[in-house]
């Protein structure tokens, strides 16, 4: 077994987490790179216990060149008995379509295709060519646009569905396994144009940093794993730190204080935390520090792709683009108390009354009469709630600032209403016509769910 097989299987068997009895997908372009990866899987396939399959993908940018590849993959794998699933798509049409960059376009359809790839052959990993040159590459771009650390984590062995068993390989070491094959592989020709951003670290600052230090490569590879080591503890301090962050009918939602008293370095990471859970990928660093003074200070700031974040009195907010709530929704009452869903994902539940008046907030008792012909609704314009005692009525927007509940928690709090006289709003206030009278004709109606906001306010 040569060395760079060796490393090879140690990296799968180690870091990258691949069990013997998996099937293993190789994605091949046909480069030096991934031609290498095939033939050392193929070879360490039997004392591993692998099952090895081969992917392509033809990104339709190169033109013949391009085909050319494919029918090389093709071939390749014949020699070696590998079965090869094979895609293509309009990468510059996708581009346009997407309003991204061709290297983003690329990078989105070819993932998606390994993807699907690993789903039909019910794999549960990719193994992607990229060697200890790339590493540094990444490192270095991460670096010059202001990454943090967790950027200069830069890729990890295994990364979901994706292992990357090369990235202690050097690129000679790779050629010189080819080389010792006699194996022919294929040269992308734009791999020699200094536009993409990475051609450029690859082809003018990696060499200038190897006259500073020959073995630049492989300090910056060290910066890699002690940034993937120090990720890793941030990572456990803030399972245990972390609020629940729930799910809302606008986004996501999650405790202020926790996150207000947090370590500055544990905060940035919380918010990551609920930005990747919300589907908000890649977000720049000014975004996220924007967002951490909002979380500090309150108020609001844009995000990524329209999302917005917002801070209230007790929660912080993440908002959807596309959400507003449903002025239209109405929902009889009576059909609220046969079982109806709710917002908030509540039921109101029904009971006779046995002499407790309720909290107001997740129970109330009411006279029957005073809930003819009432609807569940959200707020509206022109709402109006006579608390207890008041001696009058008061608009529920403000009845809802002065119990400092936060805006977006205004909007979806669940109302029991008739006209625009509040009876009650669920989790905030009841109001003085819901008085029972004791004679017989009363009932009691319970909230069944949780209410985000519950226990906050004042």
């Amino acid at each position: 077994m040569q060395t760079l097989e060796r490393r090879v299987r140690d990296a799968l068997m180690g870091p990258c987490g691949v069990s013997p009895g998996e099937t293993v997908i190789v994605a091949v372009s046909g480069g030096a790179d991934s031609t290498a990866l095939l033939h050392a899987l193929v070879r360490i396939a039997g004392d591993c216990g692998l099952r090895v399959e081969a992917a392509h993908f033809e990104h339709g940018i190169r033109g013949e060149e391009s085909l050319s590849d494919a029918r090389f993959v093709r071939s390749l794998c014949a020699r070696l008995n590998v079965p090869l699933r094979e895609g293509s798509a309009d990468v510059p049409r996708l581009s346009q379509s997407w309003k991204t960059g061709l290297e983003d376009a690329a990078r989105r359809a070819r993932f998606a295709f390994l993807q699907e790839c690993a789903r039909a052959a019910g794999a549960r990993s990719v193994a992607l060519a990229h060697h200890m040159q790339d590493q540094a590459e990444t490192v270095l771009l991460h670096a010059v646009r202001g990454s943090d650390g967790r950027g200069l984590c830069a890729m990890r062995a295994r990364n979901g569905l994706f292992v990357r068993p090369m990235l202690e390989t050097r690129r000679e070491e790779i050629r010189d396994y080819l080389r010792a094959l006699d194996e022919a592989f294929c040269e992308d020709s734009t791999n020699a144009s200094e536009e993409p951003a990475r051609n450029r670290v690859r082809l003018q600052a990696m060499p200038a940093l190897r006259t500073v230090n020959p073995r630049a490569d492989e300090a910056l590879c060290r910066v890699a794993r002690a940034a993937q080591r120090d990720e890793a503890y941030f990572d456990a301090a803030l399972d245990s730190l972390m609020p629940p962050v729930r799910q809302a009918p606008y986004g996501l939602c999650a405790r202020l204080a926790p996150l207000r008293g947090m370590h500055p370095a544990l905060r940035s990471r919380a918010l990551l935390r609920m930005l990747r859970q919300a589907g908000i990928g890649q977000t720049p660093c000014e975004r996220v520090e924007a967002a951490d003074r909002v979380l500090c200070a309150g108020g609001a700031c844009g995000l990524w792709g329209g999302w917005r974040m917002e801070a209230g009195w007790t929660h912080l907010h993440l908002l959807r683009p596309d959400f507003a709530p449903d002025p239209a929704f109405e929902l009889p009452l009576q059909a609220a108390l046969s079982g109806a869903c709710l917002p908030w994902g509540g039921r109101l539940v029904p009971s006779p009354f046995t002499g407790r008046t309720g909290d107001g907030l997740l129970s109330q008792a009411f006279a029957a009469d005073a809930l003819a012909g009432a609807v569940v609704r959200y707020r509206r314009p022109g709402d109006v709630i006579r608390p207890f005692g008041s001696g009058g009525t008061q608009k529920l927007k403000q009845t809802m600032i002065d119990r400092r509940l936060d805006r977006p928690f205004r909007a979806l709090a669940p109302l029991i209403a008739r006209g625009s006289d509040v009876l009650w709003a669920v989790g905030v206030r009841a109001a003085e016509q819901s008085a029972v009278r004791a004679d017989g004709a009363d009932i009691c109606l319970t909230f069944d769910g949780e209410l985000p906001w519950m226990g906050e306010t004042t």
